[in-house]
């Protein structure tokens, strides 16, 4: 729940996390340290894949356009504009994954890395 607060933050500016508690949080700031760096690794290892789906599909789309191409002239109408259709989608969605799909997922790494680098303080509740 902490992300909802801090997602409209800029990246200029540090978080400073302030929780009032009379229980013991001292490891609280490291383990929030810890859990948001493990969550931008994830973020991490989704772009790594982001980007071998993406290379995957626009090798699968040229090598199916090259196909259509030298074999356009020879083979049955329908099933040249079927190939070229699928080679199409296919370097088409490499494009939208690379171009907008990653775009999002660094913005998460870039939330989350916000997060890691947070100052946690601990303040004792004052009873009323």
């Amino acid at each position: 729940e902490i992300e909802n607060y801090t997602y409209p933050i800029p990246y200029t500016y540090p978080i400073k996390l302030i929780i009032n508690s009379n229980d013991d949080l001292k490891d609280l700031q490291n383990d929030l340290h810890n859990y948001y760096k493990m969550q931008a690794l994830s973020y991490k290892r989704d772009l790594t894949i982001n980007k071998i789906k993406s290379l995957t599909l626009l090798l699968l789309g040229s090598i199916l356009l090259l196909i259509y191409f030298i074999f356009s002239q020879r083979t049955n109408f329908l099933y040249s504009e079927i190939l070229s259709i699928i080679a199409t989608f296919s370097i088409w969605e490499s494009a939208d994954i690379f171009f907008l799909e990653r775009q999002n997922i660094k913005i998460e790494i870039a939330n989350k890395l916000q997060l890691e680098l947070a100052l946690v303080i601990v303040e004792k509740k004052q009873n009323i």
